[in-house]
């Protein structure tokens, strides 16, 4: 049986996690985490709202992950991912999501402090998918 003190962690750290999950739904900004060693792709609750599923309903892979951007974004994220990594440090970009019902979504995925063997990550949606491309080009 565990000693209060580390009743008091695991409180803390329930509630840390609640307010955290809290916070990624009032932003509409979601995390992820990617085990390049394993292959699991983490996604918040959130970021499975962002590409329009239902939290953990599905496995998510790095494949899955491209397969639900715009077939005209999936390319060249792939080479902003695969530069990330060779590189580390940190990164940003622009995609479009497809979500199941058709829609698009855009969102700007940001990290800092890559490693070569995980990635973590914070996707914030934007309005429009059209807006951040007319501004791009």
């Amino acid at each position: 049986m565990g000693t209060s003190a580390e009743g008091a962690v695991d409180e803390r750290a329930r509630r840390i996690e609640s307010q955290l999950a809290t916070a990624q739904a009032i932003t509409h900004i979601g995390s992820w985490e990617w085990d390049m060693r394993t292959g699991v792709v983490t996604w918040s609750d959130e970021l499975y709202r962002i590409y329009g599923f239902e939290p953990r309903s599905r496995e998510v892979t790095f494949d899955f992950f491209l397969s639900r951007l715009h077939p005209e974004d999936r390319e060249r994220v792939r080479g902003e991912v695969t530069q990330a990594l060779g590189r580390g440090g940190r990164f940003a970009y622009l995609e479009r999501i497809v979500r199941p019902d058709g829609s698009l979504r855009a969102s700007c995925p940001a990290m800092a402090g890559g490693r070569r063997r995980s990635m973590f990550s914070a996707t914030i949606e934007t309005p429009s998918p059209r807006r951040p491309w007319q501004a791009a080009q």
